[in-house]
């Protein structure tokens, strides 16, 4: 029998997967067999249009635990559809941490965009020398390098090139980003990968209510029938990783255009320091005036108050 504690704490993840369900909006071009929300799991403890495997748990309330808090864990989501040929944007919601807050955590998880599916390995719990896309999300240095970690981490293999694991991907990433913590959050955080065939990639975290950009390149080709898929590894340290929440749609050609149309850098700027000069200098000279106005009424009455003295 479930007791008072996890029936608490299944409603919470509930809540938080409940608040995903409005975003599968048909409008937005969403294509359901490759999305991926409540309730997960069919009658027969299946999920349509997706693989999962290795230590890879799924919960109805909660979602896919691709690893649980234990140690020496590796596991995998998988869908058996393509990705579009030519774009496509994926939201994924994620939530890495511990209930332990005050011990060691690792190791991370990857996104993948590639032409196999369903291997398990040393690379986030996928295969090595893969052929597509690789996005990693890693929480625990085990490179020799300097960089503060958490780090987001881009790679694109072709068959034959193998992953970094001297430097933490860094060695064969084609971009990396350093610059936002998504590691023990008080709820799930979104990521948005969005590709334009040979023309732009690019990686988002959501941060309070905005995307922000961990990196982003153009002229870039992905290979085509690409399967998308989610993996997570623990060694001698750990951390839970789940996966809450997947939709992946189509690009319109507007939004292609919006998102290949360079952001003219003198108007930000402009407009940038219209705002941040105006309106210092407004607030200040309201508080002069009032100041001056206060003092002005104060000396007249006064006065007046001493004239009626004398």
């Amino acid at each position: 029998m479930m007791n008072l504690k996890s029936l608490f704490l299944s409603i919470i993840a509930a809540s938080q997967v409940y608040a995903n369900i409005d975003e599968f909006d048909p409008t937005k071009m969403k294509l359901s067999k490759l999305s991926l929300g409540y309730p997960f799991i069919d009658d027969g403890f299946h999920i349509k249009d997706w693989d999962y495997g290795g230590n890879a748990v799924v919960e109805a309330f909660a979602g896919v635990h691709l690893t649980t808090d234990l140690p020496s864990h590796k596991g995998w989501l998988w869908s058996t559809r393509h990705l579009p040929n030519d774009s496509w944007i994926v939201d994924f919601d994620f939530k890495i941490g511990s209930l332990n807050k005050d011990r060691f955590f690792g190791d991370g998880l990857a996104f993948w965009a590639t032409t196999e599916r369903a291997n398990a390995g040393p690379v986030f719990g996928s295969k090595n020398f893969f052929n597509g896309l690789g996005i990693f999300f890693d929480t625990y240095r085990n490179g020799n390098h300097n960089r503060p970690m958490p780090l987001v981490v881009g790679m694109k293999g072709d068959g034959k090139t193998s992953y970094d694991f001297s430097a933490d991907g860094l060695g064969s990433s084609f971009a990396s980003s350093d610059s936002l913590e998504y590691r023990q959050t008080e709820g799930p955080v979104k990521a948005r990968i969005t590709y334009v065939k040979g023309k732009h990639l690019s990686v988002k975290l959501k941060k309070d209510s905005e995307f922000v950009e961990c990196f982003s390149v153009n002229d870039f080709t992905l290979p085509e029938n690409l399967y998308l898929g989610l993996s997570a590894v623990t060694g001698q340290l750990s951390d839970f990783h789940t996966i809450t929440y997947i939709k992946t749609r189509n690009i319109t050609e507007e939004e292609a255009k919006q998102i290949l149309t360079p952001v003219p850098q003198f108007a930000a700027h402009s407009s940038t320091s219209l705002n941040s000069n105006f309106w210092p200098t407004f607030i200040k000279l309201v508080i002069v005036c009032s100041i001056i106005g206060a003092a002005l009424y104060a000396y007249k009455a006064y006065n007046k108050k001493k004239y009626r003295r004398l």
